[in-house]
């Protein structure tokens, strides 16, 4: 299964997911935010269209912080 892929690092966790899949689903690939927070860029994927299959990426930080834009903790 190639529609997400997951890399992990020390101060980063970056998810992929395939642009093409997200698409089919009837997602809008510039709507998607992680945690739902559209209103902020820093949520948001990019859209990758350099790679083949295109992707949209997220990059998620592992920290203890509390104050992380999108609400996610990841320790």
């Amino acid at each position: 299964n190639n529609d997400l892929a997951v890399n992990c690092g020390t101060n980063m966790i970056t998810l992929e997911v395939n642009l093409c899949t997200a698409e089919w689903a009837g997602f809008d690939p510039n709507g998607l935010a992680l945690n739902g927070e559209r209103n902020n860029a820093q949520c948001k994927g990019i859209i990758d269209s350099t790679v083949n299959p295109p992707v949209i990426r997220f990059q998620l930080p592992v920290n203890h912080s509390q104050e992380n834009p999108c609400r996610q903790s990841l320790q």
